[in-house]
């Protein structure tokens, strides 16, 4: 009798930490991971007639309980100004649109009193919801890690600098899904660090500005940064990061 030797399939993608597979796994070649675009939900408003209106994007994220794991703690994020907006209409009701594995896309209510903002500092712009734990809803959805989050180290290193190239995932107005979100995946590049404030709507706030292409409907979408895009051209020693999430965009009225 032989017996074969299992080698688990390394992947550190997200956030640089080694997750094992024990085959290898269907997006293991693609630029863009599947955690990417299932992270992102979209998020609107239903009217008096019963018919829905998407206005902006969201993402799942978790961190875990304890230290040593037993269990995670899961959130949506989006934008706060997706929500006040709406929150202003008058609308008392998030809805969040999520997909599933064996059926069409589902609305799922949220009490628009339960979204939180930063507690002292309203320029932030920013909304976290508390979600129950997602494994039993039969979700084709994904969490991602609290290690993806990037943060002031990876500057101090000079990891990220400007001209890095960054992508977003997010909601396209005009073809979002009829029975499943469908997020697009838009690129750009930083042009310019976030050395001061940047003026915008809610007031001064910390921000990298980015070149991209950009149309209603992303706000609130998880922008990444891959700290290896020309330094590596196989797949496996791509490593990405979440760099924050989208605010707006400059309108360019051209002619």
């Amino acid at each position: 009798m032989t017996v074969g030797t299992l080698i688990p399939y390394r992947d550190r993608r997200l956030g640089d930490v080694e997750r094992l597979y024990l085959y290898r796994p269907d997006d293991a070649d693609m630029v863009v991971p599947d955690t990417i675009r299932k992270c992102v939900v979209f998020l609107g408003c239903q009217d008096i007639n019963g018919s829905y209106h998407v206005k902006g994007t969201a993402f799942l994220v978790s961190r875990p309980m304890y230290e040593k794991g037993d269990g995670d703690f899961a959130y949506l994020v989006t934008a706060k100004h997706v929500i006040t907006k709406m929150r202003d209409r008058g609308i008392e009701e998030v809805s969040v649109r999520m997909n599933y594995n064996h059926t069409d896309a589902q609305w799922l209510k949220s009490k628009i009193s339960k979204w939180r903002f930063h507690p002292t500092d309203e320029a932030v712009d920013v909304a976290v919801l508390s979600v129950p734990d997602l494994d039993p809803w039969g979700l084709d959805q994904a969490c991602l890690p609290w290690h993806m989050f990037s943060d002031a180290k990876i500057i101090a290193d000079g990891k990220l600098q400007l001209g890095e190239e960054v992508f977003m995932s997010g909601l396209f107005s005009e073809h979002y899904g009829k029975n499943r979100n469908i997020p697009i995946v838009r690129m750009g590049n930083i042009a310019a660090m976030p050395e001061e404030k940047v003026a915008t709507e809610l007031g001064p706030n910390e921000a990298f500005l980015i070149e991209a292409r950009s149309t209603g409907g992303l706000s609130g979408s998880p922008v990444f940064i891959n700290l290896e895009p020309t330094r590596h051209q196989n797949h496996s020693r791509l490593v990405f990061h979440l760099l924050g999430l989208m605010h707006g965009h400059w309108e360019d009225e051209g002619d």
